[in-house]
């Protein structure tokens, strides 16, 4: 049994997770260009909107998450979010068809992170990463 407490210290800190599913604006040289397609969403499927973005074209309104269905019917079952370049063969194989590159920019280049390796007739959709800190967002690239 317990007398008496003499001291008590409280540590805190603060928590900040990966948010890869925050908004980011393309970069200034990239802003003006009509080819990439930057989906304002709010959650962690950043890499699902920009899919989305790929499969079901939209006339008006390109960057809000309402222009896009949400039954895509793409398998994402053991896919977490956000999803690392690294993961992304396991997204292309429980879905025929899908061929994912993603690139990158740096220093006023073009920078690639991945190429995919399904067949080459599989027409490839192109993503655009984006990285501050410890942020990412993926972006549909429409044509490079």
């Amino acid at each position: 049994m317990v007398d008496e407490i003499l001291e008590a210290f409280i540590n805190a800190a603060r928590y900040q997770p990966l948010r890869g599913g925050t908004y980011m604006p393309v970069p200034e040289k990239l802003k003006n260009k009509t080819a990439i397609i930057n989906i304002k969403n709010g959650d962690n499927t950043c890499l699902r909107w920009a899919l989305r973005a790929h499969l079901f074209p939209a006339r008006r309104n390109v960057d809000r998450t309402t222009s896009f269905p949400t039954n895509d019917r793409l398998n994402f079952t053991g896919i977490d979010f956000p999803m690392p370049v690294s993961q992304i063969g396991n997204l292309e194989r429980p879905n025929p068809g899908s061929a994912i590159n993603v690139f990158g920019w740096d220093k006023d280049e073009v920078i690639v992170h991945r190429l995919s390796e399904e067949d080459r007739n599989i027409p490839k959709i192109n993503l655009m990463i984006m990285k501050q800190g410890n942020n990412t967002h993926y972006s549909y690239v429409k044509r490079l």
